[in-house]
């Protein structure tokens, strides 16, 4: 085992990025097999109370780490990402591992081969440690789940980490693993990402492939990491895009190089950014809470001074939520419909309806949102033409009750909103509409300590433009340093 110098990192190691650490392992002043034992140290010690993984793999971990270190002390064929713990969420194929879509109907159910997206962070060397949780088929915008317990957040447990990759974005919060992998149909990556303080990105339709949705062509869901440093999440993006058979929108996908591509040279004159704060009829038709939108604008504020265009724009994009329920309604009829006639009883109530609610719809209905979201593609990609990057919150509001009712209102500086399930989450949705890349950022806490994430969106196939912007941000008020008040008990 390699020597490990106190004066060379910080006391821990969990939290150091994947950048940080291979410099460490190069330089033989940290060992692999260190940082995977105290990862799964971190799991462990947390678990019970945070409800992050549904499984681990801890001798699998281990055995790979002492593959990785053997090949630092070789110093030859040292794969990218070698020694760096990553792990996935439970709705992601990992061979041998199970797959059960957090219900306990599946349980048993084991992958029998990696995803596209596994497998290519498996060839770069990362250390896969486990499963991490989701509510019931990635039904809510929260992580309650009856089968594996309800997840909660790192800054105030009792708050939601966000759904539906809540269990992903709580893991990397707290150095439970460096890099996780979710899922992202309506917000499912960036919810979760603004609720635990980290980075977490959507891109573009096919940029990263998937060997597992039922209808590629129509596809809503992409497979997105999440980080606690850009540079971390623009490596792992890296690593999992490119051309795969099984995957049609993945053909066109242009190398991009995003790892050199986030890097803050404190220059942003050439970008206009669009600010939206709404995106419905008009100002006052939804909530938004000061704080969030306070700590948006102070960001915006921050790249202004590097030389960024800001200006304040409005779009009326609320047409997404109706299209998102057409064709995923359709879809979920269709995948989950067997389950509805022969485990009714036993799916949660609001996915009961959800199918249900599928089941309903005319041929018309669903051709109807299909014909919509092509006109609704065209009104996103016109926002373009003034404008280089959107802005808008994540969220509308901090991180909600852990157990919080997706149908109740959400409530906002004393005001009622809609339900939950659509005023909490309405900025992120109309891009899986419009399949635009959208990566969430964290831009501050409240005076409750609970983060807030900043929402940036590019035109295809641009998230070099996202992770440069970030990446800046980062550089002008870094948030890596900061640890969840779970990593410190009180003595």
């Amino acid at each position: 085992m390699f020597a490990i110098e106190p004066s060379a990192h910080p006391e821990d190691v969990t939290l150091l990025s994947a950048q940080t650490l291979t410099a460490l392992y190069v330089r033989r002043e940290l060992s692999p097999v260190e940082v995977v034992k105290r990862t799964l140290e971190r799991i462990e010690a947390l678990n019970d109370r945070l409800r992050m993984f549904t499984w681990t793999a801890p001798q699998a971990a281990l055995a790979a780490a002492r593959e990785a270190e053997a090949a630092y002390r070789r110093g030859t064929d040292v794969a990218q990402l070698a020694g760096v713990p990553f792990s996935v969420k439970d709705t992601i194929a990992v061979q041998g591992a199970p797959l059960t879509f957090g219900s306990a109907l599946f349980a048993g159910q084991v992958a029998p081969a990696d995803s596209p997206a596994v497998a290519r962070l498996r060839s770069a060397g990362a250390v896969f440690v486990g499963m991490t949780n989701m509510p019931e088929f990635g039904h809510r915008p929260t992580n309650e789940n009856a089968h594996y317990g309800t997840a909660r957040n790192p800054w105030d447990t009792e708050r939601t980490p966000g759904g539906s990759s809540g269990g992903s974005a709580a893991a990397v919060a707290t150095g439970a693993s460096v890099l996780s992998i979710g899922t992202d149909a309506g917000g499912s990556v960036r919810i979760p990402a603004s609720c635990c303080g980290v980075l977490g990105i959507k891109a573009t339709h096919g940029l990263v492939p998937s060997a597992d949705a039922l209808d590629a062509f129509g596809a809503l869901v992409q497979i997105g990491p999440l980080a606690r440093a850009v540079s971390d999440l623009a490596w792992s993006l890296d690593v999992m895009a490119g051309k795969h058979e099984s995957d049609p929108w993945s053909y066109a996908v242009p190398r991009q190089h995003l790892r050199a591509a986030a890097r803050a040279d404190g220059d942003l004159r050439a970008l206009r950014i669009a600010w939206l704060p709404y995106l419905a009829a008009g100002d006052g038709a939804e909530g938004l809470d000061e704080q969030v939108r306070a700590l948006c604008e102070q960001a915006l504020h921050r790249l202004a001074g590097l030389g960024a265009a800001v200006a304040r724009r409005h779009a009326d994009l609320a047409a997404s939520s109706a299209i998102l329920a057409a064709i995923a309604g359709a879809l979920n009829q269709h995948r989950y419909g067997h389950l509805l006639r022969e485990h009714g009883e036993d799916l949660p109530a609001g996915f009961r309806a959800r199918v249900q609610a599928g089941g309903e719809l005319t041929c018309r209905q669903l051709q109807q949102g299909l014909v919509d979201r092509t006109s609704f593609f065209r009104r996103v990609q016109a926002l373009f033409e003034d404008a280089d990057v959107l802005a808008t919150p994540t969220l509308s509001a901090p991180p909600v009750p852990a157990q919080a009712d997706p149908t109740a209102p959400l409530v906002i500086d004393g005001h009622a909103w809609g339900p939950l399930r659509t005023a909490w989450i309405h900025h992120c949705h109309p891009f899986n509409v419009s399949g635009n890349p959208a990566l969430s950022v964290p831009v501050g806490w409240t005076r409750a300590g609970l983060p807030v994430g900043l929402q940036f969106v590019g035109p295809w196939y641009a998230e070099a433009r996202l992770l440069k912007v970030a990446a800046e941000l980062e550089a002008l008020s870094p948030w890596t340093h900061r640890r969840p008040p779970v990593l410190d008990p009180p003595s």
